[in-house]
């Protein structure tokens, strides 16, 4: 643990660490705009209800851009972790930690709203009381993903005040 600390030390003076949370707090704020607008929820979707029923019934949901994003995901927090154990600059190590992690964390909430976003399309001939139900588990779905990036910006934020 005293290792771990020693190579953070000054990690608050890092150019690199503070960029890093400046891009997490606009992507954090792009989603909660994302989900105050969604474009399913004001019923302007771009996707006919033929198309999203095909999506809904697709065996495999989740798509190669799913596994490619959570290799990078991977691929970065083991990079930032390896920096950090060799000594590197601790604010490039933070970034890549800090990547990875918002990767990994927040992109099954993402591949979920997707699936929703499709379901709420899907059922909107199905009758109301099942578009409302599809409509709860996308607002639900989107809370979740808000809270996510949310989470991760105020810890990111805490470890650099703490370092």
């Amino acid at each position: 643990m005293n290792m771990l600390a020693d190579a953070l030390a000054g990690l608050s003076g890092s150019p690199y660490a503070w960029a890093g949370v400046a891009l997490l707090a606009v992507i954090s704020a792009y989603w909660l705009y994302s989900c105050i607008y969604c474009p399913v929820l004001r019923h302007a979707e771009d996707i006919t209800i033929e198309e999203a029923r095909a999506a809904v019934n697709r065996p495999v949901t989740a798509g190669a851009r799913f596994l490619v994003m959570m290799l990078i995901g991977i691929a970065a927090l083991v990079s930032g972790l390896s920096l950090l154990y060799r000594g590197a600059d601790p604010g490039v190590a933070f970034l890549l930690v800090l990547a990875g992690l918002v990767i990994t964390q927040t992109e099954p909430a993402r591949q979920q709203v997707r699936e929703t976003m499709h379901r709420v399309v899907a059922s909107r001939n199905a009758g109301p009381e099942v578009t409302d139900l599809a409509v709860q588990r996308l607002e639900s779905s989107y809370i979740w993903l808000v809270v996510l990036h949310f989470i991760i910006l105020a810890s990111a934020v805490l470890a650099l005040l703490v370092f």
